[in-house]
């Protein structure tokens, strides 16, 4: 595989008009072994990635030219790119190329087919848009594409700093707005989430942050899904999508079944493991959104692993459906 990426040379040439030095880095990038990896670009700056393989999700679109034109570049800690006409920063070394991949690569959430669905007469198929745990903005910045508003909720300071220069051009003209807090079950104003050392598994559980390594915690103001809901006057939410560590369940177990109903379909990402998030929440809280008049796909849990995540999907019957259970 390794020679293969050496003699191609679409990377070669990509390689060479993005770094400096471009044969000693086109060899490394081309093994990508461990190690600490320094690049240096055309533009300027030095990037190093200790952990280059849990980078190439990145690199490979960089190197395969795959909708990302030039110039490539490294600024402020990230590296700067394009992809499929969005602008992109992403730090190394964290969860970043994992939601990269997840959102854009793998289209976990299923935004392809809203694009392939596309507009009516106009309008943006969907209509607002609730993203719970944004991250770096990733998914509300496709997401602002097809929504007439996004609300990208974000509790952690040095995430929601790196989703203001992914989401600037949709914060500027109002379609997205960035909330700085945590949602819960709103039993208390603020809340203790300890940071993970990848930056995507900060949890309000000790036992989930510490998987990815530890470093502290941020004190983050707390609101209900109610609250929010309430702030934001949002009416109807045409998709939620929920990716929170762990506090989905106290999340769902406390929003008010009317407040579900408005709610036409969830993505959600549930987290399972045998000390404090048991199989039984997950029953819990499928029961709940059926409840709420959602058809939930629930995933199979593998009863051997120690912790493991899932993406559920709850969506409305289609009114023919509904019909046929009326009768």
């Amino acid at each position: 595989m390794w020679l293969r990426r050496i003699f191609d040379w679409r990377r070669w040439r990509r390689t060479r008009a993005i770094f400096t030095d471009p044969w000693r880095s086109h060899v490394r990038l081309s093994l990508l072994r461990r190690g600490p990896l320094d690049l240096v670009f055309r533009t300027g700056g030095k990037m190093t990635v200790e952990r280059p393989r849990s980078f190439r999700p990145v690199l490979e679109v960089l190197l395969s030219g795959r909708d990302s034109p030039l110039p490539v570049s490294w600024t402020d800690g990230r590296v700067h790119f394009q992809f499929q006409g969005q602008r992109l920063a992403l730090r190394p070394d964290t969860h970043d190329a994992y939601v990269f991949r997840e959102v854009f690569l793998d289209d976990c959430y299923g935004l392809d087919e809203l694009v392939a669905t596309g507009a009516c007469e106009g309008e943006p198929p969907l209509d607002t848009v609730v993203d719970l745990g944004a991250n770096i903005g990733l998914f509300s910045l496709r997401a602002a594409g097809l929504a007439r508003r996004v609300i990208a909720v974000e509790p952690i300071s040095v995430n929601r700093e790196t989703a203001r220069r992914n989401l600037s051009r949709y914060l500027a003209n109002g379609r997205v707005r960035l909330v700085a807090a945590a949602i819960d079950g709103g039993a208390a104003a603020s809340t203790r989430i300890h940071l993970s050392g990848n930056s995507g598994g900060h949890s309000i559980a000790v036992a989930h942050a510490a998987a990815f390594g530890t470093f502290g915690y941020e004190e983050v103001p707390c609101l209900s899904l109610a609250e929010l809901f309430a702030r934001q006057h949002v009416d109807r939410c045409s998709l939620l999508k929920c990716d929170v560590e762990g506090a989905e369940y106290d999340i769902f177990g406390a929003a008010p079944i009317e407040l579900l109903r408005r709610i036409d379909q969830i993505v959600l990402e549930v987290h399972v493991d045998r000390e404090t998030l048991l199989p039984e929440r997950l029953d819990a809280l499928v029961g709940r959104l059926q409840q709420a008049g959602f058809y939930v796909t629930a995933p199979q849990l593998d009863l051997h692993a120690a912790r493991q995540v899932h993406l559920l999907r709850a969506t409305r019957p289609e009114p023919s459906e509904q019909r046929a259970t009326a009768a």
